[in-house]
């Protein structure tokens, strides 16, 4: 749902895990969902 990306990306943590891949339009995009997996990532 491109209104609500949070909720959309969310639901997919739950399937995927807290970092998985989508492609917003033609770029591919990394999500870190959770907070200590963006620590992690810094």
């Amino acid at each position: 749902d491109v209104r609500n990306i949070g909720r959309s990306f969310d639901k997919l943590s739950k399937r995927y895990g807290d970092v998985f891949s989508v492609f917003l339009g033609k770029s591919p995009c990394v999500v870190l969902n959770s907070y200590p997996v963006i620590k992690e990532a810094l």
